[in-house]
């Protein structure tokens, strides 16, 4: 067979044959430039891997700005062969030539492509001022370099100036840093001999990292800083300045290693160490190695970089640089420690790569002092420590003060405090104990891990030497280690514990073994003791408030509310076991001619009064109750009937037997019954007060004793007293609505606010015939306003205080006109339905529990009817507006509870739209 000439081959496989082949990169563009094929040595070279290249458009990643002409700008035939400077995938930068060839005729027409081959470039031998080498490594640099002659102007720069600072050359070059107008960080501005540039040329001193803002633009301040470095003259004096700079914002952490130091790298904070691969002597040092070590130069040549590190031994140094002789990788990079020539050693992060274009090759090391880095690293860690311990106490302090909020049960809460203190400051046993007025001292918390001893001993006294003692003396903290300490203790604190400005007790906690792996455990066991001040307050508050709530505030006696819970509970107990149970009701006759002839303030009086000798006739065991204006009710468990009356009977007399001051002799009226004649507790109420009206019907100052005899009798006489009332109100419904009518935009107001009453009642369960009865008194809410005059009741300005003092007048009087057709509830309903839940309503100014509650239901559903209904002084509110209102003055208008009953009447449909 005839041998075969080259071009007989298949272009295809030759081409990919000869691509493989070549040591160089090899790239394949289009006419646009885009990526069409890459040789293996060219992603080598780059570090990219092949499908992040094939395929990429223009601009290409790998081209420094500006260093490398677009492909399309090469002559359009033949070669053509460039230096440039190439940024590999990892953001370092290589010098190389870049040779272009044309790949001819494109096919149908378009334009052709081109073949772009890539070598690196050999660095010269020898790094004079104004050698190519030089001028390739200054330009592959990412710091912008500035060259200023003597008198500041500047005379050259690198690509990277351009870059950092947005101008071209022409720019930058003749200009010296005063034409952008320098300013410092703190606004001031640079004068002409202030710049680091100027500074060094005057005085022959470096200057280092110094700050400039440059206006190189209308609005733009470019930040950058500044290394300037003077070049020292045959006259010993600067003859140039050498300037390095970087983007201040993005300004990278180490410098970019280079092929060859110059005297741009003799202006490196960080050490810059360059070292024979195959020998290990270093060859070249800057002046941060000479000044760091504390070696000369001259020591520092006839070293090798195991001199320095003392962690290394020799083979250890050479498992890192064989990799980077052999080419494995392009650098390492470790942490290990630097010795210096007195031999203390600082900690370093070396960074070594081989520059293989010296002969023979050679080593670059930059080493960074880390001594800061290490320490604020070790704060760091101190810092977390803390935060954590912080954390902890806030995790264990909020735990606390939770309970404290939501526990009503002071002792669970006294346990927890314990539990978590002994946690917190790693102690074995903690205690709570409160001082006594007797000098004992009561343990009322405790918690410990299993086998320690109490921090306070049983039986302490507050006149002995233990802790608690010592608190309770001096009212600051108590401390006792080693051989002071508790038996098994060897670090035991105590703190006081403060209710306000009374100390109640002290905290401690006991078995601490070092106080100094926790810092301050008194200050931590302070911040437990005030959270145990307030669950304390909080238990005392919480005591006061439950009798206020549970008190009449006029008479001291219980209320109405502790009452009907007491009832129930008494009741309940009764049927269960057996056991007797009755119920007094009792009222004062005629009390309303009190009220009408002497005022209410001297009718406050007698009620006071009453209440006083009632109160006077209870056993231990009897509840007396204020349940209504001027009536009583009196719970007797363990008691029949007869017994019952008796004692109704006594309490007639003692009504009846001394005048009351100011007013003279009064009487009451009592009705009795008692578990045997009504077996439920709504029975026994409803039993009691028809005997109790009974006893009114047939000439007062009478205690009677239910008996089912005389029902019917009851019921006829009931019948006819509620006929009479119901015709007397039919005619104050007709005043009310005389009302309404004045104004066309209020008419039927009353019956709207009647029919939103009586739904609020239900939803907050109330009884069908309570609800009917806070209807009732809605209907009639606002007949006192038949006294106001029309021009102040319509007036269209501000109301005069005299005008607003007759208009606020109207609930008292409604309450009054009301008051012989209606119950007492009733009229008190009808009294305070303009008084507010934070007490700043009218006419009396109550406040939230203080006010009815069928007066506090009345109060929403009249407010509820102004905001949704159409009025000639405003638009009416949207259901969902007026109801957002509403709960914007829950807690200070309306009664919160109210509030949220208008929510689900609403939200199930059984408050309708229609008005």
């Amino acid at each position: 067979m005839s041998p075969r000439r080259l071009t007989d081959l298949p272009a295809g496989a030759l081409a990919r044959a000869l691509f493989d082949a070549v040591t160089d990169g090899v790239l394949v563009l289009d006419a646009a430039g885009v990526v069409v094929d890459a040789s293996e040595a060219f992603c080598e070279i780059l570090g990219y891997p092949r499908q992040e290249i094939i395929g990429r458009t223009p601009p290409h990643p790998w081209w420094v700005d500006g260093m490398l002409p677009a492909v399309p700008r090469f002559a359009p035939a033949g070669a053509r062969e460039a230096p440039a400077v190439l940024v590999r995938r990892d953001g370092t930068t290589m010098p190389a030539t870049v040779r272009w060839v044309s790949l001819g005729d494109g096919l149908d027409g378009e334009p052709p492509g081109s073949v772009v081959v890539v070598g690196r470039a050999t660095a010269a031998q020898g790094l004079p001022l104004g050698d190519d080498g030089y001028r390739s490594v200054v330009e592959a640099l990412r710091e912008g370099v500035v060259v200023h002659a003597a008198d500041g102007t500047i005379v050259s720069c690198n690509p990277s100036a351009e870059r950092i600072l947005r101008l071209t050359a022409g720019e930058i070059v003749g200009r010296d840093w005063s034409h952008w107008r320098p300013v410092r960080v703190d606004g001031g501005a640079y004068g002409p001999g202030d710049t680091p540039t100027a500074v060094a040329a005057a005085t022959g001193r470096p200057q280092a990292d110094v700050v400039m803002g440059l206006h190189t633009g209308a609005d733009e301040v470019r930040w950058i800083a500044v290394n300037a470095e003077p070049v020292p003259g045959d006259d010993g004096h600067p003859s140039a300045v050498v300037a390095s700079f970087s983007d201040f914002a993005e300004r990278r952490r180490g410098q970019e290693l280079v092929n060859r130091l110059g005297r741009i790298l003799e202006q490196s904070r960080d050490e810059v160490h360059v070292f024979d691969s195959r020998t290990l002597r270093l060859v070249q040092v800057n002046r941060s190695a000479v000044s760091n070590t504390g070696y000369t130069m001259d020591e520092l040549h006839a070293m090798t970089p195991l001199d320095l590190l003392p962690e290394l031994d020799a083979d250890a140094f050479e498992a890192i640089v064989e990799p980077l002789r052999s080419g494995d990788v392009e650098r390492v990079q470790f942490e290990t420690v630097h010795r210096r020539r007195d031999g203390s050693t600082y900690p370093v992060e070396v960074r070594m790569q081989l520059v293989g274009s010296e002969t023979p090759p050679v080593i670059a090391a930059v080493v960074l002092d880390i001594t800061a880095r290490h320490a604020a690293e070790q704060e760091l860690r101190g810092r977390e420590a803390e935060n954590r311990r912080l954390a902890f106490e806030q995790g264990a302090l909020r735990r606390v003060a939770t309970a404290v909020a939501l526990v009503a049960d002071p002792q669970s809460v006294f346990d927890l405090v314990c539990e978590e203190a002994v946690r917190l400051i790693g102690a074995t046993s903690g205690g709570l104990v409160r001082f006594e007025d007797n000098r004992s001292v009561s343990a009322v918390g405790t918690w410990s891990t299993a086998g320690s001893s109490p921090t306070f001993p049983p039986g302490e006294s507050l006149d002995g030497g233990g802790m608690a003692a010592q608190v309770a003396r001096t009212g600051r903290p108590a401390r006792t280690e080693g051989s002071e300490a508790l038996a098994g203790h060897d670090i035991a604190v105590a703190v006081p514990v403060r209710a306000g400005e009374r100390l109640w007790g002290a905290i401690g906690v006991s078995g601490i073994s070092d106080d100094r792996a926790l810092p301050d455990p008194v200050g931590r066991l302070g911040r437990f003791a005030e959270l145990v001040g307030i669950a304390v307050s909080n238990a005392e508050a919480r005591g006061r408030l439950a009798a206020l709530a549970a008190t009449d505030h006029l008479t001291g006696l219980a209320n109405h509310r502790t009452f009907q819970e007491r009832l129930a509970q008494e009741a309940v107990r009764a049927s269960r076991h057996g056991r007797r149970f009755s119920l007094v009701l009792l009222d004062i006759d005629h009390f309303k001619r009190v009220n009408d002839d002497l005022g209410h303030q001297m009718g406050d009086a007698v009620i006071r009064e009453a209440a006083r000798r009632l109160d006077a006739l209870g056993r231990a065991g009897d509840l007396i109750a204020r349940v209504g204006g001027d009536e009583f009710a009196w719970l007797m468990p363990e008691t029949g009937g007869m017994e019952a009356w008796r004692a109704a009977d006594r309490a007639r007399e003692a009504i009846a037997a001394e005048p009351f001051p100011g007013v003279g002799h009064l009487t009451i009226s009592a009705g009795v019954c008692d578990l045997d004649q009504a077996p439920q507790q709504s029975e026994l109420f409803r039993l009691a007060d028809g005997a109790l009206y009974w006893a009114k019907q047939h000439g007062r100052d009478v205690a009677f004793l239910y008996s089912p005899e005389v029902v019917e009798v009851l019921s006829d006489a009931e019948h006819a007293e509620r006929l009479t009332r119901l015709q007397a109100l039919q005619s104050i419904r007709v005043l009310a609505r005389a009302v309404d009518a004045k104004d066309p935009s209020t008419r039927q107001h009353s019956e709207r606010v009647a029919e939103v009453a009586k739904v609020l009642a239900g939803a907050l369960g109330w009884s069908a015939e309570d609800a009917s009865a806070l209807r009732d008194a809605g209907l009639v809410h606002d007949v006192g306003k038949i006294a106001v005059p029309d021009a102040i009741l319509f007036k269209p300005d501000r109301l005069t205080p005299d005008e607003f003092r007759r208009v606020t007048a109207h609930a008292a009087l409604g309450a009054e006109i009301v008051a012989d057709v209606l119950s007492g509830a009733q009229v008190a309903w009808v009294r305070g339905h303009h008084e507010r839940w934070d007490g700043q309503g009218y006419p009396d100014r109550l406040g939230g529990e203080n006010i009815p509650e069928g007066a506090r239901i009345l109060t929403l559903a009249d407010a509820w009817d102004v905001m949704t209904s159409e009025r000639p002084y405003g638009v009416p509110l949207s259901r969902e507006d007026a109801l957002a209102e509403c709960r914007r003055c829950s807690g200070a208008q309306f009664w919160p509870a109210a509030v949220e009953a208008l929510e689900r009447v609403i939200t199930d449909g059984d408050l309708t739209a229609e008005r």
